[in-house]
């Protein structure tokens, strides 16, 4: 997380360090002047980029988190013919086809392999980071939003408490 970025709690629950789906780090255009990921040039690429570990028991390309979610696969074949080894981390793009989710659960990405990583890179992207930049690219959610859906969370408690059981 970045000077830039909000970080939303969930204040009825029990947290544990590193990255957890009960917290949320969120920006905007009103916080941060790096809303979308940029390239070494400081230019938006016009595709989203992503970087995934490369998994050494099947070919998976997964990302950082604990435990990992899997992106897609590399065969054996492609990976022989560009020198990729279990544990690179490697470049993609998210191409027009997106990605796909059934019941909250990613179900596919059309990702296109670009390169390897820089070797100084310390992990892959984490679930978070990825589905914020796609969110950001194709649905941004604004403060006001969030502002609004805590106020109507409010409400909806407050009528919940109104609520007279007759029985």
């Amino acid at each position: 997380m970045s000077e830039m970025d909000c970080l939303f709690y969930n204040k009825h629950a029990h947290y544990h360090t590193g990255n957890t789906p009960l917290a949320l780090v969120w920006k905007d255009e009103n916080c941060s002047q790096y809303v979308i990921d940029e390239d070494s040039k400081g230019q938006t690429p016009p595709h989203q980029q992503v970087v995934l570990a490369l998994n050494h028991e099947d070919g998976s390309l997964i990302t950082s988190d604990d435990p990992p979610i899997v992106f897609g696969y590399l065969s054996h074949e492609f990976m022989l013919n560009s020198h990729l080894k279990p544990g690179n981390f490697l470049r993609s793009t998210v191409g027009d086809g997106g990605m796909s989710f059934v019941d909250g659960k990613l179900e596919k990405a059309d990702l296109h392999y670009t390169n390897q990583a820089y070797r100084a890179r310390a992990s892959a992207d984490s679930y978070s980071k990825i589905l914020f930049q796609y969110a950001a690219r194709h649905s941004p959610l604004r403060i006001e939003d969030l502002v609004a859906s805590m106020g109507s969370s409010e409400d909806l408690a407050e009528e919940a408490k109104d609520v007279e059981m007759i029985g």
